[in-house]
């Protein structure tokens, strides 16, 4: 999946390099390996995944407790759910609430800059409900 991202993502920026500066950024990523970055690969590797968007939709209604996000998403395994909180709370798309309190409670929210993906994944989810209705047969859920 990671790989088909990155594919995407370089397709969409090739297709752009004649409207970008002759000098390309290159960025230094976690896995010791350089890649050419552009705006749509930041993006995909931000908000990636098969889980991420949907974390995002439910926290957009407001602070979730962490229990409530795993039973609002049930095809999601515990691990792969706090994977992606941790990814979105590192690219600080997603806060993290610790109350004061015993025992202790944990709530997590979009934060400010989080809040700007807003009208972009609305966009996407829009067309992707009208390709749904004008091709269903070609969309498969798991």
């Amino acid at each position: 999946m990671y790989v088909a991202y990155l594919f995407v993502g370089q397709y969409l920026c090739n297709m752009k390099k004649m409207h970008r500066s002759s000098e390309d950024l290159w960025v230094s990523i976690s896995r010791k390996e350089k890649i050419n970055y552009c705006g749509v690969r930041a993006f995909l590797e931000i908000m990636g995944g098969k889980w991420k968007f949907l974390i995002y939709s439910t926290l957009i209604e407001g602070p979730v407790r962490y229990k409530d996000l795993l039973a609002k998403i049930p095809q999601a395994s515990e691990k792969m759910v706090l994977t992606s909180l941790r990814d979105l709370e590192e690219h600080k798309i997603v806060e993290r609430i610790i109350y004061n309190e015993v025992p202790q409670r944990v709530e997590y929210e979009i934060s400010e800059y989080g809040k700007s993906l807003h009208s972009i994944l609305r966009t996407i989810e829009n067309w992707g409900n009208e390709h749904i209705l004008n091709y269903p047969d070609t969309i498969y859920f798991e």
